[in-house]
């Protein structure tokens, strides 16, 4: 199963909802390691050099309804599927919207594990966010710091600070 940004112009917005899911039940789950890979948004609203938005300025973040998702999750888990990976951009873009997730996973009773991709100073602002992640099932988080060299951050438009690549690292520890 192959996930990718859909880049589009601004004229021909995709509204993530309207997108298909993927066919899980027409392929062999079993033989792939990211099965449980999961899109709940796309398109990220930061400038840095290496993103879509940067390579794209009509690209925007667009997120699925949390009901929409939740569906999604609850068929993986009726297929067996125990661990899902969030593939988004970046997971914590809106922290209320990963907070609706997070309750409803907790409401759904998915036991399953997660992990996805967050920025380190979306973390840092909410980082209450965290433990709720922790309750619904998510075990790691792969943080954006791209360089410990203050000055290649700042060359590549990342808009954080060494600092904050700490200071979230012992946020997510607790």
């Amino acid at each position: 199963i192959v996930f990718s940004n859909v880049l589009t112009r601004a004229r021909h917005v995709i509204r993530p909802d309207k997108l298909p899911r993927p066919a899980r039940d027409l392929v062999e789950i079993d033989r792939y390691p990211q099965k449980g890979a999961i899109m709940s948004s796309f398109g990220c609203n930061k400038r840095c050099r290496f993103g879509t938005a940067f390579q794209n300025p009509d690209m925007t973040y667009r997120a699925r309804c949390v009901r929409s998702v939740i569906d999604e999750l609850q068929s993986m888990y009726e297929m067996g599927i125990r661990t899902g990976n969030f593939v988004d951009d970046s997971f914590l873009l809106s922290p209320q919207r990963a907070r609706n997730l997070c309750k409803g996973i907790v409401e759904a009773g998915l036991k399953m594990s997660f992990a996805c991709q967050a920025r380190v100073d979306d973390a840092c602002r909410q980082p209450d966010v965290l433990g709720e992640m922790n309750e619904a099932g998510f075990t790691a988080i792969e943080f954006g710091v791209e360089a410990g060299n203050q000055s290649v951050l700042n060359w590549i438009g990342k808009g954080l600070g060494i600092e904050q690549a700490l200071e979230v690292v012992e946020i997510a520890k607790r």
